[in-house]
Formats: structure tokens, sequence, C-alpha cells
């Protein structure tokens, strides 16, 4: 049995450092989750993915050709949380 690697997390250069370990799995369910969502379903979908997380899937959102909109939450002071809109695939 052989591994390949779906999605790139871009975590060379420390962008994780200082994330305990609950956090990393959750950016990384939620770069999944958004990247097979993407893939699967072509309407449009919106949901809150987590700032630090904002690159990451933006970034397999263009390999996958989905255009989105990431707004931030105005209600959300943390500034931990962006709204994410993935657009109807044409």
């Amino acid at each position: 049995m052989s591994y390949v690697l779906l999605e790139s997390f871009q975590i060379d250069d420390g962008e994780l450092d200082g994330m305990s370990p609950q956090e990393c799995f959750c950016l990384g369910y939620e770069l999944a989750n958004v990247s097979a969502k993407s893939e699967t379903d072509p309407e449009e979908f919106t949901m809150p993915i987590h700032s630090e997380n904002e690159a990451r899937i933006t970034e397999a959102l263009d390999r996958r050709g989905r255009s989105r909109i990431i707004t931030w939450s105005p209600n959300d002071l943390s500034e931990g949380w962006v709204r994410l809109t993935v657009l109807k695939r044409v």
C-alpha cells in the first residue's frame, strides 16, 4: 500500500508553530471538508472557516477552479473566523 499527498497543507515554514495538535487537526479537517465539498457540490455554499486557513483554502479552491468570496464576520471580535462563500460552478 502506498500513500500520496492529496492536498498541501503548506506548513513548511512554521505556519502552525505555537498551535496545539487539536488546532492543527481542526484546520486540516476544515481544509479537507471544503476541498471535498467544492469537488462534489456544483452549487453555491457558505460556511465559516478559521482565518488561519484562508490562504490554504483559497489555493485549494483555485486548484479546483472554484470562485469564492471571503468576508470577515462583523460580529466576531476575535477575528478568528471568516465567512466563505464558494460560488456556483459554471
